[in-house]
């Protein structure tokens, strides 16, 4: 018997090149962007986790109304991190929400603004599931907004999704003392 993978629950987060942060008061933006978009910094944490493979680095906050489906709808229209952080950096910044059950998203963002981005709801999809063998879904999904972030980055479907179960480090957002330490 097979054995299956762990379900990947909803999600979301900000995706942007390591080199592009060196020197980045990475805080201090977080703060700020939680402050517009409409939470108090003190509510959350910024977890940074990494791929260091490809240089890709996942930022995600740390509070109550990131998790679950209610997290993934957050990220889904949330995105002044993402905005501020391309103003800062010569790269593409990519925000991302994911519910398994419900959609996917992806918004690019250079210069401040929004540059790309597409967003599937899987109940709009006329998808004769029956028809599909488990190969042509998954060959269909790498088509969908995650399936091509994925692609940009140079990682697989699955590998990206998982990302928020990687090894990362959780930055505190509410005073700027311990800002230089963190970085």
């Amino acid at each position: 018997m097979p054995v299956a993978a762990p379900r990947i629950d909803a999600h979301g987060g900000y995706l942007v090149r390591a080199e592009t942060l060196a020197g980045l008061d990475v805080q201090r933006l977080a703060r700020a962007a939680l402050t517009r978009d409409g939470q108090p910094p003190d509510s959350a944490g910024l977890f940074v986790s990494t791929d260091t493979e490809r240089r890709l680095v996942r930022l995600a906050y740390d509070g109550p109304h990131t998790y679950g489906p209610a997290g993934a709808d957050w990220y889904r229209t949330h995105h002044a991190l993402a905005a501020a952080l391309s103003l800062e950096l010569e790269g593409t910044v990519h925000a991302y929400a994911f519910d398994p059950d419900r959609f996917e998203a992806v918004v690019a963002y250079g210069g401040g603004a929004v540059v790309g981005g597409e967003t599937i709801l899987y109940e709009e999809q006329d998808l004769d599931l029956e028809d599909l063998s488990e190969a042509d879904f998954e060959a269909l999904r790498q088509h969908w907004p995650m399936g091509r972030l994925a692609q940009l980055l140079g990682l697989g479907r699955e590998e990206l999704l998982r990302l928020p179960y990687a090894q990362g480090a959780l930055l505190s957002l509410q005073d700027e003392a311990g800002d230089t330490a963190a970085r």
